[in-house]
């Protein structure tokens, strides 16, 4: 297998964004509620395709920030699509303001991919399908597996949301505060803590050891107005309790493996241990010293995620570099 490098990295941006303007298709799915963007980009030869790749992104997150992922896909025969959730990436927003994270509940998230799939990556590609979910789109990805007819072979949660970190706030009194809140009408303000986007440094950053990866996800999003969002609402905190809960109560039956970031800040790694003993069929991975954004990390983990991945595919891990 092809495996991007991080040393050349800088060097591949004019190969990545011709890829991009060449092999990517990019269009608008139209709900009853929302305009939501998407792409996907197909082997140039189609007979040569290996197998799909349906990625179900995070929070904050845009299709225009896996651009490398996408790219280092397209070069093994892997066919890929991706969706960006409503109220982010180049998706229409919900609240006048653009930067808040929002949404009424989780169902809308897993609604719209359901629909995605069925009218964009069913209509276009026929080959064995694997979700691969990062962060928020785990907890998306097992309530859309859990609700709809799907035909995905197998399942990858990156770094999954199944609790997230509240900071110097006990978890209990973010619940509360987040359903109270929410119920007294105020859901579409920020919650506590939370504001527009701003850039963090790198050496700040809680994301990834990656400098050359974190400066080129952080110049797209200085460089794309409309995918800059700050924090969340606290409609979007509470939907998101709720559908944590829901995701531990009901696990998915889907052959699973989960990718631990062992040094992740951002969400709960005892939550994501507890969901796997409860799925018999999951693999739990932990890559030592990762953080959160394990997509994005230094080579030394970003490659062991990759072969993990590929060989959770049952494809030769082999890296024939870059």
């Amino acid at each position: 297998m092809f495996y991007s490098q991080e040393n050349k990295l800088l060097n591949k941006q004019n190969e990545i964004m011709q890829f991009w303007q060449t092999q990517i298709c990019q269009g608008i799915l139209n709900t009853q509620d929302a305009n939501l963007a998407y792409a996907y980009a197909l082997p140039k030869v189609e007979e040569n395709t290996l197998f799909t790749i349906v990625i179900c992104s995070g929070r904050i997150e845009s299709l225009l920030k896996y651009k490398e992922l996408i790219w280092e896909f397209n070069k093994n025969n892997i066919a890929v699509f991706i969706l960006d959730h409503r109220g982010q990436g180049l998706s229409s927003r919900a609240l006048k303001n653009s930067h808040i994270g929002h949404i009424d509940s989780f169902d809308q998230y897993s609604a719209d991919f359901n629909q995605f799939n069925l009218q964009v990556v069913n209509k276009v590609n026929h080959k064995t399908k694997f979700l691969l979910a990062h962060s928020m789109g785990c907890v998306i990805a097992c309530d859309y597996l859990n609700n709809y007819a799907h035909s995905f072979e197998k399942v990858v949660l990156c770094s999954p949301m199944f609790g997230i970190n509240t900071g110097n706030i006990p978890l209990w009194l973010a619940k509360m505060l987040a359903l109270i809140l929410d119920k007294l009408g105020l859901g579409g303000g920020y919650a506590p803590g939370q504001s527009n986007y701003q850039i963090t440094s790198f050496i700040d950053n809680e994301l990834t050891q990656s400098e050359t990866r974190y400066q080129i996800f952080t110049d797209c999003y200085q460089s794309t107005e409309q995918i800059k969002l700050g924090g969340t609402s606290i409609s979007w905190l509470n939907a998101a309790f709720n559908a944590m809960k829901k995701a531990m109560e009901h696990p998915i039956k889907l052959p699973c493996l989960i990718l631990q970031a062992q040094a992740d800040t951002i969400v709960s790694n005892r939550a994501q241990t507890s969901l796997h003993k409860k799925m018999p069929l999951s693999q739990l991975e932990i890559l030592e010293n990762g953080k959160h954004e394990l997509l994005c990390e230094t080579d030394i983990i970003r490659q062991k995620t990759m072969s993990l991945i590929y060989q959770f595919c049952d494809f030769d891990t082999t890296d024939k570099g870059s």
